[in-house]
């Protein structure tokens, strides 16, 4: 099994990125690390999809603002699952210092090649349930990460849902069977459904073939809405569901604010740029010398209550003034194919 750096090895290299970053500030050099001697550190980066590209955009970004300067490898397969295998093992035949994955699929195919070349996670679901962490105050072996709580904002995106859409009442829930966060986040909706009067109806999605049959004749006499849960299937399938729902004239929530802009109604989640970011500060933790087995999960900093005012005109949605109060502007949040997105964190937990 291909390894890395040895614990050793990589405390010495953070003794030296510590003594690195000491001596620009001494020296009143510019933020980036860089010295004659010192090349920057390798960061090997594996994703699924081309959606998660953000990620990478948000950890570039967090390793700049904390004064990191990195050599940066990427690899993404397309969303080809098939190809995560090899190109993992290319990752870490490369040698880098620190490994980054893009969501629990990756991490297990990067586990699954080295057990000792670091590993974070820039968003995962329930990463214990997963088996991707033994615990997430400790994770034990060489991984650790940011938990994006997909499976559990699932009963406050059904609320915020709700809140936005009063009449909300049966609702179309998309599942992947195969996925635990998508298992977990149907157990929750269940269990909330009750208290929030709603009826759910769960089909479930683990392919295309799947998501079209689940789909097939959704109407507005049938549902007053859909909602997502959290899998890598119905993650890449927001295009084709968010034509379904414009189609149909049923309104969608989903995870990411990347779904509202790719067509959705709305969405409940933390951007994959922000979860790019927040890995940042656990990858520099790791180049400074940290044992990622020792460092604790993190859970996110500001979930994200996205509204796209635009579908709702498209679909002839009257929206609850209470529910787009939840929705307050964001600034620099990336707007899709439609004109406006409207955006907020506050109060949304």
């Amino acid at each position: 099994m291909p390894g890395g750096l040895s614990r050793r090895s990589r405390r010495a290299a953070g003794a030296a990125l510590t003594a690195m970053l000491l001596g620009v500030v001494a020296a009143g050099c510019g933020p980036t690390g860089r010295t004659d001697s010192a090349p920057p550190p390798r960061v090997g980066v594996l994703l699924a999809s081309p959606g998660r590209r953000a990620k990478v955009e948000g950890l570039s970004a967090g390793l700049a603002a904390l004064g990191l300067q990195v050599r940066m490898d990427v690899r993404e397969v397309g969303g080809d699952r098939s190809r995560l295998p090899v190109a993992a093992r290319e990752l870490v035949l490369a040698g880098p210092d620190v490994l980054v994955a893009g969501g629990n699929i990756e991490a297990k195919a990067l586990v699954a090649v080295t057990r000792t070349i670091p590993i974070v996670v820039a968003g995962t679901a329930t990463p214990r349930a997963a088996g991707v962490v033994a615990d997430e105050r400790r994770p034990g072996g060489n991984l650790t990460g940011v938990d994006n709580f997909h499976a559990e904002l699932t009963p406050k995106r059904l609320e915020l849902f709700q809140k936005l859409l009063p009449g909300l009442r049966r609702v179309l829930l998309l599942y992947d069977p195969r996925v635990e966060p998508s298992r977990e986040g149907l157990r929750l909706a269940q269990e909330v459904a009750p208290r929030l009067g709603l009826e759910l109806v769960a089909r479930p999605v683990a392919g295309a073939g799947d998501l079209e049959r689940a789909l097939g004749g959704i109407s507005r006499a049938a549902f007053d809405g859909i909602v997502v849960l959290p899998g890598f299937v119905l993650e890449e399938a927001a295009p084709a569901l968010a034509a379904a729902s414009l189609a149909s004239g049923v309104p969608a929530m989903g995870l990411y604010p990347e779904e509202a802009q790719a067509g959705l109604l709305a969405s409940y989640g933390v951007p994959f740029e922000e979860q790019g970011r927040q890995a940042a500060r656990l990858v520099a933790k790791v180049l400074l010398g940290e044992d990622p087995g020792s460092i604790p999960v993190e859970t996110p900093d500001r979930p994200l209550f996205v509204v796209n005012r635009d579908v709702a005109r498209a679909l002839g949605l009257e929206l609850s003034p209470t529910g787009l109060a939840f929705a307050v502007p964001v600034e620099g949040l990336p707007v899709g194919p439609f004109d406006r997105t409207e955006a907020g964190g506050g109060g949304a937990r």
